[in-house]
């Protein structure tokens, strides 16, 4: 739907609301009104919340939603909506005070007679049920895919990107999202990096980072998705290379308009979620998915830490065999030397980042200057900076990037 119609049906659907509001101020302002005036005036009411609620939806729909199609019928020239704001206008012209202009202190009259009111009441009955379907039809979509997300059954990885910020100082990563490589692999085509260090120097932490700034660079561009996960030893949904798959399928389907027809198709071939799809199955529905968007980041944290080794990198070599130039991908994990034969052949020395050297150190110092300046525990050193510094120096000197 080209941006001209989502304007002009969102300026008939205010135009009608501000119909509806001023014949409801009319109603509310009459005297010796009979008993249909009420429920004339509550019908009217309720039908305006039911148009407010569908102005908003339409200027935040894509022209893709199922439910589109369905609300620009209504605003077609001689449509319900257009018939509907005449009707409300004659309702509205009839109630109005003489010449425009309610003189002070003096009630309106009611002039309506019980076939006006009954042809008002169908009229106002028939569009609310119109824009009720059309808005149901919406919510319908919203709960198809959360039944779709219960199937799927992926764990949330936000909840280790949380605790990972909370460790995090200001600066940290700083090194390394301010660097070339990490610039060329956010535009380059198909491009892929290992980040790999020791136990203990920060991998989490700097994955913590990088996938906040790929959020902060996706956001408000719709062409740009992003998903990540983290392997967790003390997870153990969380060890799972299908459980991985399955995590970003639910987010980009998430960032998606509207349900990706790839995850329609799968999951309507499981009998509607009465089956469960293979791990081949999840990664073709992936790869459809990943084409919708002009740009997918994927960034996995700790791939030493999934139980099933094998089969994750199985399925890391099989994204990389897809060429994809509108994927970028990103992971982190100890240098061990399975992982690093596996992944030997898709990337260069240049994509490969030890994160265990003195760029991290710069992380390290501005944690042990925090802690030293915050920890309840270290008080009585605040007012000695001479000891404060000797500390820090002490520390620093045996870090060696951990």
């Amino acid at each position: 739907m080209d941006p001209v119609t989502v304007v002009g049906l969102a300026a008939s659907i205010v135009q009608l609301i501000n119909a509806t509001t001023k014949a409801i101020k009319y109603l509310n302002d009459v005297k010796e009104a009979p008993k249909d005036r009420a429920r004339l005036a509550r019908e009217a009411t309720s039908l305006l919340a039911l148009l407010i609620d569908l102005r908003y939806r339409v200027e935040e729909a894509e022209s893709t939603d199922p439910w589109f199609a369905g609300v620009c019928s209504l605003g077609v020239e001689g449509g319900p909506l257009e018939q509907f704001k005449k009707a409300i206008e004659e309702l509205a012209e009839k109630l109005k005070p003489e010449g425009g202009m309610r003189k002070f202190g003096k009630a309106l009259l009611w002039t309506l007679d019980k076939n006006e009111i009954g042809n008002t009441l169908s009229r106002i009955e028939r569009l609310k049920t119109l824009v009720g379907f059309a808005l149901q039809k919406d919510h319908l979509a919203d709960d198809h895919l959360e039944k779709i997300h219960r199937w799927l059954s992926a764990p949330d990885p936000s909840l280790n990107y949380n605790e990972a910020r909370k460790k995090r100082q200001a600066i940290s990563g700083a090194w390394f999202i301010g660097s070339k490589r990490f610039a060329e692999w956010k535009t380059q085509p198909d491009s892929f990096l290992w980040l790999h260090g020791i136990p203990g120097c920060g991998k989490t932490v700097l994955s913590c980072t990088i996938v906040e700034d790929i959020l902060h660079y996706c956001n408000h561009d719709p062409t740009l998705a992003v998903a990540y996960f983290y392997f967790d030893f003390n997870d153990a949904e969380k060890q799972q290379h299908e459980k991985m798959i399955r995590s970003l399928i639910t987010q980009l389907s998430i960032q998606s308009a509207s349900t990706p027809r790839s995850l329609e198709s799968l999951f309507s071939s499981k009998m509607n979620g009465m089956q469960q799809p293979v791990a081949g199955e999840l990664l073709a529905t992936l790869r459809q998915m990943v084409q919708e968007f002009d740009q997918t980041f994927i960034i996995l944290d700790a791939l030493d830490e999934c139980k099933e080794r094998q089969e994750l990198l199985m399925d890391i070599n099989e994204i990389a065999r897809w060429k994809n130039r509108k994927l970028h991908m990103l992971a982190t994990s100890r240098r061990e030397k399975e992982i690093e034969e596996w992944l030997e052949p898709l990337i260069n020395d240049r994509e490969k980042i030890c994160i265990q050297s003195a760029l991290v150190n710069d992380d390290i110092r501005a944690y042990v200057h925090e802690r030293l300046q915050t920890d309840w525990r270290l008080r009585r050193w605040q007012n000695k900076p001479e000891v404060q510094q000797e500390i820090q120096r002490t520390l620093m000197d045996k870090v060696d990037g951990m």
